[in-house]
This record gives C-alpha cells, structure tokens and sequence, in this order.
C-alpha cells in the first residue's frame, strides 16, 4: 500500500484523539520536511512554551511526546491491517 499524504493525515487525524498531539506531529513534519538533519526540536520546543496548557516544556519531552504519537499510529495501522487478513483454520 502506498503511503500518501492523504492517508498520512488520515491516520493522524482517526488515531490521534488529542488535538496537542495532532498538532505537535504535524510541527515535527513542517520541521522536518526538506531538511537531510530531521526536524529542530530545540526551536519547536520554544515555540511551544509559549503556548501553555499540556505542551511539553523542553525539547526532550517534545521528541518524547512526538514518538509515542507516531508509535500510536504504526500500532493502529498493523493491528488494522492484521484484522484484514483471512483467518486460518486449523
């Protein structure tokens, strides 16, 4: 199956329920995109901190908080995927 960016921001947006996590991977991806280092998560983290509320406070917590949310995605996508497949019997 081929990943579009349609389906990518499908899958955030059916398994990602709170909305400061949606936000912080679509930041991630704004950071990252066209950049060979990954994203800059020291500059996002300061952008960030302004903004209160349950916005992780460094950029540790950012990264931290930015992979659980994408391992939440690959979790939901395989077991989606493996629900498809034909059961054997036997």
């Amino acid at each position: 199956m081929e990943l579009t960016h349609s389906l990518a921001l499908e899958l955030v947006a059916k398994v990602i329920a709170d909305p400061t996590d949606r936000r912080i991977v679509w930041a991630v991806a704004q950071s990252a995109a066209f950049r060979e280092r990954g994203p800059k998560f020291k500059k996002l983290a300061h952008k960030f901190k302004g903004m209160g509320g349950s916005y992780p406070k460094g950029w540790r917590g950012l990264k931290k908080r930015y992979e659980e949310a994408l391992l939440s995605i690959l979790y939901a996508h395989q077991y989606t995927s493996s629900s498809k497949l034909p059961k054997v019997v036997g």
